[in-house]
């Protein structure tokens, strides 16, 4: 018998998914897993038919510990994300599996500034950026290693006064990267 579940119901991108359970003897019945990983005695996490995990061995007690590194992106973002342990058999004890359900959150980017270059003309009491400007902006909450850039959507200057000009936007969005990740998936 199989029993497992994951350390809580619900993560955010970026997070590791930590699984723990147990396998107890339920008699010698033959192994019906047909998989290559992981080996008899051993178990795995899954997604679908994706193995997401790296194979455990299952302690002397019946133990295991799985984990799933989320920034990966082998598992989607959203809620009732199905994911099942699989246990392969042995001589002396069945193949099993156990299902579980976790909800993945996207990571929040946080804008913190944006910044007008490249103007090109005098600013002109307008709320509208000059023509060629470029609009930078920065933010906070990406996850080292991952690509995202952020974009400003009807970015224009915020007050019509003389001296120095705030710049808003109506929203922002993530960008999809040179290998072509689409980071609204991951990112809000």
């Amino acid at each position: 018998d199989l029993t497992a579940r994951a350390d809580k119901s619900a993560y955010t991108y970026g997070e590791t998914i930590v699984v723990t359970g147990s396998v107890t003897p339920a008699g010698e019945v033959a192994n019906t897993l047909a998989l290559d990983e992981p080996q008899p005695g051993e178990v795995a996490l899954y997604y679908g038919e994706t193995q997401i995990s790296d194979a455990a061995e299952v302690g002397e007690d019946g133990s295991f510990e799985l984990s799933c590194d989320t920034t990966d992106r082998a598992v989607p973002v959203g809620e009732g994300i199905g994911l099942e342990v699989r246990y392969v058999g042995n001589d002396s004890m069945a193949g099993s599996q156990a299902k579980m359900t976790v909800t993945i959150a996207k990571a929040v980017l946080t804008p913190t500034s944006i910044a007008v270059a490249g103007a090109g003309r005098a600013y002109d009491r307008t709320t509208a950026l000059p023509e060629a400007a470029a609009v930078g902006v920065g933010f906070t909450g990406a996850l080292e290693g991952d690509a995202v850039g952020l974009v400003a959507t009807d970015a224009a200057y915020v007050s019509a006064d003389a001296g120095t000009k705030t710049v808003g936007a109506s929203s922002f969005s993530p960008t999809t990267d040179a290998e072509g990740v689409d980071w609204t998936q991951w990112y809000e």
